[in-house]
């Protein structure tokens, strides 16, 4: 599954830390919104710049009951 919560962008500030909400009844996907359903597993990753380069976080994976 694909998603991509481009309108969350946000600066880690001081301390290198960032969070957001995931609304899991809007996971925006190339073919539209859809709702998280129980038993299914999505994988995340951030996605940030570190000065002049461009790196990926370490990704987390969960299942959703």
């Amino acid at each position: 599954n694909i998603g991509r919560f481009a309108t969350q962008i946000g600066s880690t500030g001081a301390l290198g830390t960032w969070d957001t909400l995931v609304d899991p009844n809007v996971i925006p996907t190339p073919s539209g919104n859809i709702a998280l359903g129980a038993g299914t597993t999505w994988n995340f990753q951030g996605w940030f710049r570190d000065g002049a380069s461009v790196n990926l976080t370490n990704a987390i994976s969960i299942t959703f009951e």
